[in-house]
């Protein structure tokens, strides 16, 4: 629509298929070969090559450098997921350098099993930094242990699908990692560029489970997905979705120990959408919205936080203006000591903050875009109006309502 004259488009289109099943294998490594054989191998693939390893162990990196084609991808598979180990200790154990069309699939990757503190020096998959564009790579049915970090494009990738593996990496849930910055560097699956999605993965002892934009700020993110994926024990962010341009979503998701549920530092309009994820335990807050954001939708998700390191179940300091955005029809139960919420940050001025159901019923602070009240009732009934984004209601708070400390019969 443009002033008074409108144009209705109907575009009909499906979403791309899922690879198909690898056809029988035409090249076969044997567990006794070395690696330097294997990478030999691997340097002369070519489309519709099916590559299978036997069961067995093999040490040392590999490197791909060749592509199939969109109608012929290159597989390269193992004959069982729990039978075949590609095994380094340091360094990546499987390294993107120029490929494309390409299904890694049924096996297991095994790092050093230390973690490395900030240095990330062991990685299962990476896509290495000076590549050109790679496009349409699977990793699938891969179990991944003992790594710093699982998966990560160091620059863009596009139409890259991550699903059904495991990946476990070196942090545990203990104080000398989560209270410092220990875990900052070890992603779980990292995956900046266009038309990448990660689905029914589990993720175990990372620091930022699931992210984008590796160089902060000097990647595009477009049209990226994290979906049913299931996160354990994460030393930072749940999503890391700091420098995300626009069409991002992260829903249906469930988080066990995690320090922050989604991190936006900063986002670049959307839309982002956050739906119907369930977070247990967030160790710091459940959202950080750390610079000037816009365009992210928050909706139906379940937040429950114990202890509180803040004195707040979410606090979120003035660290930039948050403008079009939306938190509607979520439930947030905070169990520890302390104040409900506050957000110092400005703008809130065109804003849809409706619909939720909170417990307890205790301080809630708007401190730069409508003051300090007591309880959620004071907050709807003193805040000043504001311009709704797709809610048609003109006031925070609208048809909020308490809930009870556990909601749940079982």
């Amino acid at each position: 629509s443009n002033g008074g004259v409108s144009v209705v488009k109907n575009l009909t289109h499906t979403t791309r298929s899922l690879p198909r099943s690898a056809g029988v294998a035409n090249k076969i490594i044997t567990s006794s070969t070395p690696i330097n054989t294997v990478q030999t191998i691997l340097n002369n693939l070519n489309p519709g090559d099916v590559v299978e390893f036997e069961n067995g162990t093999y040490t040392g990196g590999i490197v791909i450098n060749r592509s199939g084609t969109v109608e012929n991808p290159i597989y390269i598979r193992g004959r069982s997921r729990d039978g075949v180990v590609l095994s380094k200790s340091n360094g990546s154990i499987i390294q993107f350098q120029n490929a494309s069309n390409i299904i890694i699939e049924n096996l297991s990757l095994r790092g050093s099993g230390v973690d490395s503190h900030n240095s990330a020096s062991s990685r299962g998959i990476e896509f290495w930094s000076g590549a050109s564009m790679q496009s349409r790579v699977t990793v699938r049915n891969v179990t991944m242990s003992g790594v710093d970090v699982g998966i990560k494009a160091y620059r863009e990738v596009s139409e890259f699908l991550a699903y059904d593996n495991t990946l476990v990496g070196n942090n545990t849930w203990t104080a000398s990692m989560i209270d410092t910055n220990a875990t900052w560097n070890d992603d779980g699956i990292n995956i900046s560029g266009f038309g990448n999605s990660a689905f029914n993965n589990t993720l175990k002892g990372f620091g930022d489970s699931l992210a984008l934009d590796p160089q902060q700020w000097a990647t595009d993110s477009v049209g990226i997905h994290f979906y049913r994926n299931e996160i354990i024990s994460g030393g930072d962010d749940g999503f890391e979705g700091d420098g995300a341009h626009r069409n991002i979503t992260y829903y249906d998701n469930r988080l066990t120990n995690t320090m922050t549920m989604i991190s936006l530092d900063a986002l670049f309009g959307g839309p982002l959408v956050a739906a119907r994820n369930i977070s247990i335990n967030t160790g710091r807050g459940p959202f950080k919205l750390n610079n000037k954001n816009a365009g992210q939708f928050i909706y139906n998700n379940t937040l429950i936080k114990t202890d509180s390191r803040s004195g707040w179940g979410w606090i979120q300091f003035n660290n930039g203006a948050q403008n079009s955005w939306g938190f509607r029809n979520n439930i947030f139960i905070y169990q520890g000591a302390g104040r409900l919420f506050g957000i110092e940050s400005g703008g809130n001025d065109v804003i849809d903050f409706t619909h939720n159901s909170w417990y307890p019923n205790a301080n809630v602070w708007w401190t730069n875009s409508g003051g300090s009240y007591n309880n959620i009732s004071a907050a709807f009934a003193g805040l000043p109006a504001k311009t709704p984004v797709f809610s048609g209601s003109t006031r925070r708070h609208d048809q909020d309502n308490i809930t009870e400390f556990n909601p749940w019969t079982s």
